[in-house]
């Protein structure tokens, strides 16, 4: 008898009402769309509030299918109704946990480090955004204005990587059908001036740290770093078995992480061979005299996928004192303290010391290199990196390199018309 009063009154609450009725122990509205008669739950209980809430929400459905506005998947993005019309079901997920489910997605494709990278870049998307918000309304002017914000306290070089592992997110969004179209971040991030990043030694600075520098294995980094652009990271991870002295050659295969201590590939996921100048293969010869005898270590090598393999290596750089359970190599701040020794002793002026990776780009530019063969020797896709970062360096060069060109011509019988 309760159960029947119960019901009687559920209903005498939808009574009179057209397009409202009563469906188990929920709502349901009932509307006419596109000659076929739609019908929709509302996850909502049957109160007297919830039936004035499903009677307001079919009046704006009625009128929005009158103006000709109506939105069926904004309004019931989870409808089988949706395939019936031949819309898309879309999932209204928001920016938050569409960022989650990327992370989570990439599973052991990508290190440690990316991953950290990713979730910092979409802490600030989500928290200038809003966590909230669906990514499905992610639009290009919020990109934007996502740069603009970040561009008040974070270097160019680290806005182009936030905005790259956004479009990274809503690539990802794009193939799981959760946006409805993908579009290019790069956009946004064509007019950053990434050169600022780029401060390389002139070469009588480098040789004033050079002069000042008393010990023999920090001098042999200085010039390896400075004469084959290789990473800090890579530099800490040689092996001795990676110098070819009879070829003149340095094996670039691995790269040691600055927060993990975790051997990886190279930041491209793939080797290469770096041709050493003069300077650095008289440096790793000195070197060799210090380490080359040492030695060997252990090392668990982390390749993309998840797989680890053990290796034996022989550092070519080692620290003096060992941390018990420690691969002997050098951790991500070795240089920190010695740098700044030598910058202050030199009287340089100050930069870090990734800028001599840039400084081997610089000279190599100036000095009429080629563009491929260098982007390839510092571990570049292409040469598009270098047109970027090392642009003004590039335009320098171009009127002595005119002018080397014509001297050849020249040779070969051209002449002045």
């Amino acid at each position: 008898m309760g159960r029947v009063s119960a019901i009687d009154n559920q209903a005498s609450l939808v009574a009179g009402l057209t397009g409202v009725e009563v469906h188990g122990s929920k709502l349901r509205i009932c509307f006419s769309y596109k000659g076929r008669r739609c019908r929709e739950v509302l996850d909502i209980p049957i109160t007297k509030a919830n039936v004035k809430f499903a009677a307001n929400k079919l009046a704006a459905i009625k009128h929005e299918i009158a103006l000709g506005s109506f939105d069926y998947a904004k309004h019931f993005p989870n409808s089988k109704v949706l395939a019936r019309l031949g819309m898309r079901t879309t999932t209204r997920m928001t920016l938050a946990e569409a960022a989650a489910a990327f992370v989570e997605s990439a599973g052991p494709t990508v290190g440690l480090s990316t991953k950290r990278s990713y979730r910092s870049a979409f802490k600030r998307m989500t928290e200038f955004l809003g966590s909230d918000m669906p990514i499905a309304d992610l639009l290009p002017m919020h990109i934007e204005r996502l740069r603009n914000h970040l561009l008040t306290d974070c270097k160019p070089r680290t806005v182009r990587t936030y905005l790259a592992h956004a479009g990274n997110l809503l690539g990802w969004a794009a193939r799981n059908e959760l946006v409805e179209r993908e579009f290019d971040v790069r956009v946004a991030a064509a007019r950053l001036n990434t050169e600022k990043s780029a401060d390389p030694f002139e070469h009588w600075e480098f040789q004033r740290l050079i002069e000042v520098t008393t010990n023999k294995q920090f001098k042999n980094m200085l010039l390896t770093l400075a004469y084959t652009g290789i990473r800090p990271g890579e530099l800490r991870a040689l092996s001795w078995g990676d110098i070819d002295f009879e070829n003149r050659v340095m094996h670039v295969q691995r790269n040691l992480t600055q927060q993990k201590m975790q051997f990886k590939l190279p930041k491209t996921n793939r080797t290469r061979t770096v041709h050493l100048m003069p300077p650095a293969l008289n440096a790793l010869q000195d070197q060799f005299k210090i380490t080359g005898a040492l030695l060997d270590a252990e090392i668990d090598m982390h390749l993309p996928g998840g797989m680890i393999v053990r290796q034996t290596l022989r550092p070519v750089f080692r620290p003096t004192k060992v941390v018990p359970d420690r691969p002997p190599f050098y951790s991500g701040v070795f240089m920190v303290s010695p740098w700044r020794a030598a910058i202050n002793k030199s009287g340089v002026r100050y930069r870090r010391a990734y800028q001599l990776r840039h400084t081997y780009a610089s000279w190599n530019i100036t000095a009429h290199g080629n563009l491929a063969f260098i982007a390839e020797q510092m571990g570049h896709n292409s040469a598009r990196m270098l047109q970027e970062v090392y642009g003004k360096w590039i335009e320098s060069a171009s009127r002595s390199e005119v002018d080397s060109i014509w001297s050849s011509m020249q040779k070969n019988g051209h002449l002045p018309q």
